[in-house]
């Protein structure tokens, strides 16, 4: 991380950055995706006058956020309007990806552009059941690996590291990235085993003791809930694997009174390109979730967290200032994630659309405008 160093850590008596960010994240972190802001890369912007920071990317000259920013609810305003001084000062323009409603209605009110960019996945453990017809088949995987044998075991790097088990976990990541054709960034975490601070790790294990799966949970809300930020398997994994580790590492947090368990972001998902109010950023992001293929396929994301039966699929914003061209936005956040396999990908699907579709213009002038942008950028 590169850090914008502020008196307050040494008034607060901290030794450094790093843990004065832990400590503020532990005191003001209630957005699950809190935890991604230790992630390589980022940026930090620390207030002068407000207990917060803010970690961010710059793209293009944009300055990309994720997720709320920590502070103090009651002074969020404040704390956004100090930033977006600071982007000014650095001659950059802000936009915040995956923020939830009460930050979207702070910038709004700031006179933002905002968009609907998806939904997140919430498990309230305190009512989950995995009963009737919507988890059948969840059902279904968790009892298969059960009769497999798998047993899942929660590994604990900040008490005592296991180097050989690191080792079969950098072997099954290895394996993972290569199936995906690489590793995402920016809203997707790394494991952070030599620094995982309250981040707890669970490991399923075959009868011979191969890994078979692999989940990383960031805590949020002091706690209470914990964000599926990690998640690998083999690629010849017993069926059912991911599902049953998924199930009953939740099902042990809830036993230890944890509240909620967040699934990630289904990007894309729910965007309501028809009503009247409905963005351009917004009938862009649902024209390529319904129409163009690609590498990233958006509806199994949102399918396979469905298939959990979700208590709660809480809705997350995009948010940016009004000078910066939505199709610039899109291509921000698509080179933030080290996605390029995605933008090309997406570029060949509304190539494919361009070249196979009876034109129309009022339709098809959109699919023309977003394949040139992407292609000059």
């Amino acid at each position: 991380m590169e850090y914008l160093y502020n008196k307050r850590v040494e008034l607060k008596g901290f030794d450094n950055d790093n843990s004065y960010l832990e400590y503020l994240i532990k005191m003001y972190g209630k957005d699950s995706l809190n935890y991604l802001s230790f992630e390589k890369d980022r940026k930090i912007f620390i207030s002068d006058k407000i207990e917060g920071f803010i970690a961010y990317v710059v793209v293009k000259k944009v300055a990309l956020c994720i997720g709320d920013p920590i502070c103090l609810s009651n002074k969020k305003r404040e704390f956004i309007l100090e930033f977006m001084k600071h982007c000014k000062n650095m001659k950059i323009k802000p936009c915040f990806s995956s923020i939830t409603k009460e930050t979207r209605d702070i910038l709004e009110n700031l006179n933002f552009i905002v968009s609907k960019y998806g939904e997140e996945a919430v498990i309230e453990l305190n009512s989950y059941e995995m009963i009737g017809k919507k988890t059948l088949k969840l059902r279904q995987k968790v009892k298969r690996a059960e009769n497999a044998g798998l047993k899942l075991i929660e590994y604990t790097p900040r008490n005592s590291r296991d180097m050989v088990l690191e080792s079969k976990i950098d072997e099954v990541s290895a394996q993972w990235f290569k199936s995906k054709k690489g590793q995402l960034s920016f809203s997707v975490g790394e494991m952070h085993l030599k620094n995982p601070i309250d981040r707890r790790y669970f490991i399923s294990l075959d009868e011979c003791g191969d890994i078979q799966a692999i989940l990383m949970f960031s805590p949020y809300n002091e706690g209470k809930g914990y964000f599926l930020d990690v998640m690998r398997r083999r690629l010849d994994s017993v069926p059912g694997a991911m599902e049953h580790a998924i199930i009953t590492s939740a099902m042990k947090m809830k036993e230890e009174g944890v509240e909620a368990v967040s699934l990630g972001i289904a990007p894309l998902v729910g965007i309501d390109s028809k009503h009247e109010k409905a963005t351009s950023l917004e009938k862009c992001m649902d024209y390529i979730y319904n129409n163009v293929k690609c590498d990233y396929e958006f509806k199994k994301l949102y399918d396979y967290k469905k298939k959990f039966s979700p208590t709660n699929w809480a809705v997350r914003y995009i948010a940016y200032d009004k000078s910066i061209s939505l199709i610039k936005i899109g291509y921000v956040i698509i080179k933030a994630k080290n996605a390029n396999n995605i933008l090309k990908s997406v570029l060949e699907g509304l190539w494919e659309k361009i070249s196979t579709i009876e034109y129309n213009f009022k339709r098809e002038n959109l699919i023309w405008t977003i394949y040139l942008n992407l292609l000059i950028l």
